[in-house]
């Protein structure tokens, strides 16, 4: 089915996120990634792939009252979405089921808040999108003494081009190549010796 390929195809394009906005304030501060700054970054690769979201409220919203934590009331609502991702190829349909709870202060904007967060969450969900900001913090880790020793051994039994492969992984040395790229660079080398041995 052709949603299933431009979803893929939109993954390639689309791996990260910055997280642009914050929630609460003191020990509850916390940063998260805003609506309108993933659906900006994400709508030309849709738009290029011809995939449209559509959310559907699959039953009513139940508003619950709970107490604020200076004793003032406030409602919560919760309901439940199928986030749809179409083909316009072909209109095949990948549907994706969230879950969310909005806080509202008695006025009407809950269900809009909460279509919102439905189609955000299901977006990160749905294209594995990871928060650039903690791939950068991942990046400064880099790899141990033994670590490095492997694949020492690995390039110079493989014969790879050292400024090649420092290049592709952007290092600059291998004793500061990065923790978060040592797996997968050690499965490619081992996977082109295996090759070169057949």
């Amino acid at each position: 089915m052709e949603i299933y390929k431009s979803i893929n195809k939109v993954m390639e394009k689309f791996t990260a996120v910055h997280k642009d906005g914050s929630v609460g304030f003191g020990n509850n501060y916390y940063k998260v990634v805003t609506y309108d700054n993933i659906i900006s970054k994400l709508r030309p690769h849709l738009v290029e792939e011809k995939v449209i979201i559509n959310p559907v409220q699959v039953q009513k919203g139940v508003y619950t009252e709970s107490l604020t934590a200076k004793g003032g009331k406030k409602l919560r609502f919760d309901a439940l979405y199928d986030v749809e991702y179409i083909s316009c190829v072909d209109g095949s349909k990948l549907v994706s089921r969230v879950e969310v709870s909005a806080d509202t202060f008695g006025d009407d904007k809950a269900p809009a808040k909460a279509t919102t967060i439905a189609v955000k969450n299901s977006i990160l969900k749905v294209f594995s999108l990871q928060s650039a900001d903690e791939i950068q913090e991942e990046l400064k880790n880099t790899i141990t003494d033994k670590q490095l020793n492997m694949l020492n051994s690995l390039i110079d039994s493989s014969k790879t081009d050292l400024v090649e492969f420092l290049a592709y992984y952007h290092a600059d040395t291998l004793k500061e190549f990065p923790q978060a790229y040592y797996q997968s660079a050690v499965d490619a080398i081992q996977k082109k010796i295996k090759k070169e041995t057949k």
